[in-house]
């Protein structure tokens, strides 16, 4: 949590003393934003100054109260790399929309060129030997390659005696180490721990990023030409060791940190030139608790998937885009006994489990020209999805490998292509399996099982257990992810060729609560399987709903703590019942 939250450690006085009488900061603008800042670490710690133990989503209940209280008079701000990079939300009453400006020391044109000077001398004269790679990329910033850049400016200054003020220095050394090891004009936003997705549509227009609490907003970041876009597409590809060229002109890539990134160089595939679209990666994932707190699932619903899984069920979390069927999946993740063996295989790696006995597997892009081969699985990364290059690696190759690895569970991170036929059929014979798959209903995830490229016959869907329908909803003017739906597949009718399903719980839209409908198949097919009565499969789901609960008031919610407290209930109940209740609050 540190690591995320590392700017909010930062005291008000630190900040007062690195820019007072600094040149670069508007003295008013200056007062301003220690002003604001003052009332965020007032409102969260009282008088105390902020320290990284405050949890995420302390601060983004105060956001939404900060939101819900002040309504479009909104002026919050607060640190992504203090003492030089903050953001500022406001209300534009001219585009009636909120605002996110990223607020940096201003450079006057001097200061600009002589930047960009020492830049290239330091370029020029870096050995690559001398570059620290213990990290595993030139590119990534790390302490190592932050002391490099550092000692490599100082170094530049003395060898070609240039003069710097000694209070522009510190602003200096930030926008040189913020170019080359960070991420230029995004830098600040791609830190932003309460940014979710980044979109850049082209050079002369804004940049806009889906806040946590304030949702899609149009930033004052943007690149003025197609020249310094091209260029930071280029970067963004090479820093997730990757190549994008007008012959590829799309690429699919994973950033340092994990995030997601989408990108599209010149005007070959889109008219008003590269484009790029990050979906952040979160540090700490998202456990079944805090999904309680947002309001996104009931323990009840919880206490559902946690029985299913504890006994080998298959699952998929369905949803369209950013409704969240990853983090869903994600938090389901940590219901699986900690000694069960798991196999995960992604495109893109965003699974995060607290787990020991876990194998990840991604797959791979080839090299060279795409062949006539079919490649229906699409490999990440490649500009023709429907080829096949040497050396590619697919969810399907993947796939095949898992099932000889002999795992308890298979996870399927995006089920979308051929892979699909193979692991239904895994689960025909017995795999536990979850995925996610991209539909907003049953009727339109059988349009997209039954057809291209998947192809699954309606006798193998069968197979699947339950499915939950994950979305994104306005609800009293608030955008939030809620599980929509969860559906059981049963059979298919003889005569009609009907799939036969049961909707075990509905969300209602009008009281935001999650009705379960008193009777579930799976539950009763469990009991059957193990010889019990299902009224004590039922009494076990209460039980399971009672241990979430008493987590969730106990104010447990950081995923390995979540992730103990389930392991120690599959060990004893009992006891982890009475630890618990031993527990004081957090």
């Amino acid at each position: 949590m540190g690591n995320i939250l590392g700017a909010f450690a930062v005291p008000l006085k630190t900040v007062k003393d690195k820019t007072e009488g600094d040149p670069f900061f508007d003295v008013k603008k200056r007062d301003l934003l220690r002003s604001k800042l003052k009332d965020l670490e007032k409102e969260i710690m009282g008088e105390s100054a902020v320290t990284d133990k405050i949890a995420l989503h302390e601060i983004i209940s105060y956001m939404r109260r900060q939101r819900e209280n002040q309504g479009t008079n909104i002026d919050l701000a607060y640190p992504v790399r203090p003492p030089y990079s903050f953001v500022e939300v406001n209300f534009d009453p001219r585009e009636g929309e909120y605002r996110y400006n990223v607020r940096e020391p201003h450079l006057r044109s001097e200061d600009a060129h002589l930047i960009q000077e020492i830049k290239e001398k330091m370029e020029a004269t870096m050995d690559q030997e001398e570059i620290p790679t213990d990290d595993g990329n030139v590119f990534c910033r790390s302490p190592n390659m932050t002391s490099f850049i550092k000692r490599r400016y100082l170094e530049v200054l003395d060898l070609f005696d240039i003069g710097v003020d000694a209070k522009r220095n510190p602003v200096y050394q930030y926008y040189i180490e913020r170019d080359l090891i960070g991420l230029s004009r995004c830098d600040a936003v791609l830190n932003d721990p309460f940014v979710e997705d980044i979109s850049c549509n082209g050079a002369g227009l804004p940049l806009y990023v889906f806040h946590r609490v304030f949702g899609s907003m149009k930033t004052n970041v943007m690149f003025p030409d197609d020249l310094e876009l091209n260029r930071f597409v280029v970067k963004l590809a090479q820093v997730s060791g990757r190549h994008v060229s007008i012959y590829q002109p799309i690429l699919d890539a994973t950033l340092c940190d994990g995030s997601r990134v989408n990108l599209t160089l010149g005007s070959e595939v889109t008219t008003k030139g590269s484009t790029f679209t990050v979906r952040k990666f979160s540090y700490d994932p998202i456990s079944p608790i805090d999904l309680i707190k947002f309001g996104s699932v009931s323990s009840q619903q919880l206490a559902y998937f946690w029985t299913l899984i504890e006994n080998k069920k298959s699952l998929l979390v369905s949803g369209g885009t950013a409704s969240g069927k990853t983090t869903l999946m994600n938090a389901l993740c940590m219901f699986i006994r900690p000694e069960d063996k798991i196999v995960s295989i992604e495109d893109t790696p965003e699974i995060q489990i607290e787990h020991t006995n876990w194998i990840q597997s991604v797959s791979r892009s080839g090299y060279g020209m795409a062949g006539s081969g079919s490649n229906a699985g699409g490999a990440s990364g490649m500009s023709n999805p429907g080829g096949s290059t040497p050396g590619s690696i697919t969810l399907f190759d993947l796939l095949i490998a898992a099932l000889r690895q002999r795992p308890e569970y298979i996870i399927v991170g995006e089920v979308r292509g051929k892979e699909a036929f193979t692991l239904f059929q895994a689960i025909a014979v017995g795999h536990a399996s979850m995925g996610t798959v991209h539909a907003g209903g049953i009727d339109e995830l059988m349009h997209r099982i039954e057809n291209e490229p998947m192809n699954i016959p309606r006798v193998l869907f069968q197979s699947l257990d339950a499915v939950a329908f994950q979305g994104q909803v306005i609800y009293k003017g608030r955008r939030v992810r809620r599980i929509k739906s969860v559906t059981e597949i049963l059979e298919i009718e003889p005569t009609t060729n009907d799939l036969m399903t049961n909707e075990v719980f509905a969300w209602d839209p009008f009281n935001d609560q999650f009705e379960f409908n008193g009777r579930s198949y799976v539950l009763e097919s469990i009991a059957k399987e193990t010889g019990r009565m299902a009224d004590r499969i039922l009494e076990e789901m209460g039980r399971k709903k009672r241990y979430l609960d008493q987590i969730h008031s106990r104010g447990i919610s950081y995923y390995k703590d979540v992730s103990d407290a389930i392991g120690a209930y599959y060990v004893d109940p009992d006891n982890a019942f009475e630890k618990l209740e031993g527990r004081k609050s957090n």
